[in-house]
């Protein structure tokens, strides 16, 4: 990474913006996208909204939803998302509407879609994302992050003063609370860039 000063928000969407339990204490909001019903807390992705709307930072999709393009369109538009997430994780295989499939080469024969191992493809997809948007600081959040058994893993959940870590719980989401943290997160490079000598 490079001090470009650019913060880069990488986004799962299924256990992080689409909470996956049905909470009947709390009122979400609710919309189909496709054939998936969509269920999120307006006030969390209205504050999330306000962090990708700061001029130093940008967000990402790092989601299975890449592997169907046109659905991720619709999963923007139906949230009002459209323009906060410019950039888009590259996905193992894509999907056309017309039914065809584009295999990426980039990631390797045997690519794993279960987080557990080290060739998940997600971690591969992060790693292209750092390498080319080049961000000073980079944050993922993601119910899937942390599972992999290796402790050396540069992966795993941690927070340090470049690289936020997330794990969100998948039922309920990205919480009022993981937003709390990451603009702590955030907080900690406005305070370096007002006072350079700390």
């Amino acid at each position: 990474m490079v001090a470009n000063g650019l913060t880069v928000i990488a986004l799962d969407i299924d256990g992080v913006v689409n909470g996956m339990g049905s909470f009947r204490v709390e009122r979400m909001a609710r919309v189909d996208v496709g054939r998936w019903t969509i269920r999120w807390r307006p006030p969390v992705v209205e504050r999330l909204k306000e962090l990708l709307d700061r001029p130093d930072v940008e967000g990402a999709w790092l989601t299975t939803w890449l592997e169907q393009p046109w659905l991720l369109d619709d999963f923007e538009h139906a949230l009002g998302l459209i323009g906060l997430v410019p950039h888009r994780a590259d996905h193992p295989a894509v999907q056309t509407q017309s039914g065809h499939t584009i295999i990426d080469h980039r990631f390797e024969d045997d690519v794993a879609f279960h987080p557990t191992t080290t060739r998940w493809w997600k971690r591969h997809a992060a790693e292209m994302l750092v390498r080319r948007l080049q961000p000073a600081r980079f944050a993922w959040i993601d119910d899937d992050l942390g599972r992999s058994a290796f402790g050396d893993d540069p992966w795993r959940r941690r927070e340090t003063y470049d690289r936020f870590l997330l794990r969100t719980a998948a039922l309920s989401g990205l919480l009022s609370g993981d937003v709390d943290r990451l603009e702590r997160w955030l907080h900690i490079s406005d305070e370096r860039a007002c006072n350079p000598s700390e």
